[in-house]
């Protein structure tokens, strides 16, 4: 059974959990995963896993996150006895609901519809903005009483805007030397310059010109004397006024802030957007691209507002920036602008890397032109290494699921507003407090490589390492050389190969055609590396042409099908076979007779000379004049089983005949995407393998390793028994760079929780292995 609750982690120093000030620190950070399964594991042996759909990395405070932990038993384990485990820097923020396993939860990373990332930066570090004077009067920021659901541009003629709370941009705040001026934001919806006099004749502070610039969402108010302006700034500042809460400032503070946000914002939709479709590849952990065949290619949207600025009083920090000047105000050094990334998924240490290459820019060119071309620098095609920012300042702000379809698979989870906003403030002061030091002197490390035309001095090498823990990463950055490379990997190139070809959608239609649920509902991501690997070396793979392909456990038939529709040329004969249990066979055929358009080839040139006509087995239709074959059949894993259940089935006459034909069907692929899910795939599937094994067969299997604990060394296991070996083939394995320590990446799992990942197995007998390049284990 597994039981799903929602919990923070503000990593507080006080558990020993975060020291941002020591270099290195997050290698040593606990993870609340760990620390999760570790207290459950030892309160109840029967714990066998934690998941979550978000896994935040070392260093990384969590505001919010699901998890779900899975018992054998519910003896003992109830909610009040996890509450007496949780250590101070964990939060339960709602009740523990139990669900049943087999649903949606079973894969919880594949439930996630939105996470969201906030990373926290004092206005010091952006102090080069802030000399630039003559930008001021640039607006943006966002208006209204939200922040927006755009990037809002800013500047003198209103931006794009965002999509709620104001126009994301406006024409900002007037320069006002010498008046006496308030900027007032936060107001509510249909506020009027009569409301805003009523509300300041209620704190008598005195009469003010109460004007609305045209973008909207907030007011400027000019007083007599400073006085007045210092009095109103006091009274209105967080004061809770129809639902909304107010923020009031001096306009000469809000007009150097808007100018900043405005400047982020623009950087940040290029980071976002840019001028056209782009991979992010620069933007992931060396230790990623080692494990990971494919780049994200999810486009993370980036956002600053200055309604979510922290604005701590009352501390005047000697860390002062390198281009600080000497008479800054005190809201320079103590207030911080907060960015947020939003994107369905995140590579590791995209966020970081971002955020990195954001002050990069800043702090190495002051027009905007030049920044943004910098920016445009990092999504070359070869490998550039980017810098990484620390992980003290960042936060999953929240994660939010997807629907499940199901009724009976949905939960209801009623959050502690409250105690979330107890979280939040704890990570506000353990970043405020303890994290600024180590992000300025990484943002010092930046300053100083740039003002340098090549890097050789220790000194400043020593600097970056201190902040960066890798001096290499930025040299090779600022000196724009790959050669170097802290891990050299391929870029993947856009995909020649379509994967919308296939359409396997229609949750309505498979919960009408089976008869219980199975694992062929949708197209898994094993399936989806499996064919990028097919893509990579199809002229390795099929250079003869004319190759006869066998699927087990096709599920949908998305694999197959999309194979046979984009390399109909190279093919003979896609036969993709499925369990009848349940009638998954037949949710296969409805999909293959569904798109059998797809892979009919109906082109004279890929023809063999004999001008074979092509049969679609079951009485699916195909195009007559195609010489590839798309078939689906029968295939039951226990045929293979021996013993008692042989003579069985010989009985039965037809299952012994399908076997058969499977044995002889002279393969060159036999393929499978993540078809072990269970003790019975486990045992079953490597005497399956071992007989569909012939000379000349390539077998391909895509698994996903961890996804089930114990699962895979039992897989791997029993393979060695059935005579067979394998060898990782996909993602390739990189050699080593000489020094270099992988281990030491800061990455988001620990050997305790390691991270899942899939990968293409090569699986044939043992003799046709050589002893050099035999797998031993799945590492």
């Amino acid at each position: 059974s597994n039981a799903p609750a929602r919990a923070d982690a503000d990593s507080c120093a006080d558990a020993g959990s975060n020291a941002p000030a020591r270099a290195g620190a997050d290698s040593h950070c606990t993870l609340i995963d760990e620390e999760l399964l570790t207290l459950l594991q030892a309160a109840w042996p029967a714990t066998t896993a934690v998941a979550a759909p978000c896994l935040t990395e070392r260093g990384v405070h969590a505001r919010c996150n699901f998890f779900v932990v899975s018992v054998r038993s519910h003896h003992g384990c109830n909610e009040t006895s996890v509450r007496a485990l949780l250590p101070p820097w964990i939060a339960l923020l709602a009740p523990i609901a139990p669900v049943r396993a087999g649903s949606p939860f079973d894969d919880f990373r594949r439930c996630v519809k939105k996470q969201t990332y906030k990373y926290a930066l004092p206005y010091a570090a952006l102090a080069c903005l802030l000399e630039s004077g003559d930008d001021a009067t640039d607006g943006g920021g966002g208006g209204g009483n939200g922040d927006g659901g755009g990037i809002g541009d800013g500047g003198s003629d209103g931006g794009d805007g965002g999509s709620g709370g104001g126009s994301g941009g406006g024409t900002g705040t007037e320069r006002t030397t010498g008046v006496h001026g308030i900027w007032l934001a936060g107001l509510p919806d249909e506020c009027g310059s009569a409301d805003v006099s009523a509300l300041l004749s209620s704190f008598n502070v005195g009469a003010a010109s109460v004007s609305f610039p045209s973008c909207g969402g907030f007011a400027q108010l000019v007083f007599e004397s400073a006085h007045a302006a210092d009095a109103c700034a006091r009274a209105l500042d967080g004061f809770s006024w129809r639902d909304s809460t107010l923020i009031a400032m001096h306009i000469e503070e809000a007009t150097r802030k808007l100018a900043v946000h405005s400047r982020v914002k623009t950087l940040l939709r290029r980071l976002s957007t840019g001028r056209a479709a782009r991979s992010y590849h620069n933007f992931a952990s060396a230790k990623w691209h080692s494990r990971n065949a494919r780049t994200v290619r999810c486009v993370p949207h980036g956002h600053s507002s200055i309604q979510d600025d922290w604005r701590v009083e009352g501390r005047d920090d000697e860390t002062a920036s390198p281009c600080d000047a000497a008479s800054a105000p005190a809201w320079m050094r103590s207030h911080w602008l907060v960015l947020r990334f939003s994107a369905r998924e995140f590579m590791s240490q995209q966020v970081r890397r971002m955020v990195g290459v954001l002050l990069y820019a800043i702090g190495n060119a002051r027009d905007e032109a030049a920044q943004l071309a910098l920016v445009d620098g990092f999504f070359c095609d070869d490998l550039r290494p980017t810098p990484v920012a620390p992980a003290e300042c960042m936060w999953l702000e929240d994660v939010q699921l997807t629907k499940p379809s199901r009724a009976s698979a949905r939960i209801d989870v009623r959050i502690d507003a409250a105690k979330v906003n107890e979280v939040s403030d704890a990570i506000r002061r353990e970043i405020v407090g303890k994290s600024r030091e180590r992000l300025m002197q990484f943002v010092h490390a930046l300053a100083e490589l740039a003002a340098a035309p090549r890097i050789g001095s220790s000194d400043a090498a020593a600097a970056v390492n201190e902040a960066t823990r890798d001096a290499a990463l930025v040299e090779r950055v600022i000196n724009k050389t790959a050669s170097c490379a802290l891990r050299a990997h391929t870029p993947v190139s856009p995909p020649s190969w379509r994967t919308d070809l296939i359409s396997v959608d229609g949750s309505d239609a498979y919960l009408a055609l089976v008869t219980e649920q199975t694992t062929g509902g949708h197209v898994w991501d094993a399936s989806r590396v499996l064919l990028e690997y097919l893509e990579a070396k199809q002229d390795e793979l099929f250079g003869g042409g004319r190759a006869r392909v066998l699927e087990l456990g096709a599920g949908t038939g998305w694999l197959g099908m999309t194979l046979a529709a984009n390399a109909a040329p190279l093919l003979c004969r896609v036969h993709l076979t499925e369990m009848e249990h349940a009638n998954a066979l037949k949710w296969l055929e409805h999909n293959v007779s569904a798109n059998s358009a797809a892979f009919s080839t109906g082109n004279s040139d890929h023809l063999p000379a004999e001008g074979a006509q092509a049969t679609v087995e079951r009485g699916l239709q195909a195009a007559a004049d195609s010489a590839l074959r798309v078939t689906v059949g029968g295939c039951d894993w226990n045929w293979w089983a021996g013993g008692a259940s042989c003579v069985a089935m010989r009985a039965r006459g037809s299952a012994d005949l399908a076997r058969e034909r499977l044995e002889k069907g002279r393969w060159d692929l036999v393929l499978g995407a993540d078809l072990v899910y269970n003790e019975g795939g486990v045992a079953a599937l490597p005497r399956v393998l071992r007989a569909l094994a012939q000379p000349h067969t390539a077998i391909l299997y895509a698994h996903t390793l961890l996804r089930f604990e114990h699962f895979d060394d039992l897989f791997f296991e029993g393979l060695r028994k059935a005579g067979l070996e394998y060898k990782q083939v996909w993602p390739e394995l990189l050699a080593a760079v000489p020094g270099e320590d992988l281990e030491s990446d800061a990455q988001p799992f620990s050997e305790l929780f390691p991270e899942t990942r899939v990968v293409v197995f090569r699986i044939s007998r043992a003799a046709h292995i050589n002893a050099e390049s035999r797998h031993a284990g799945p590492g």
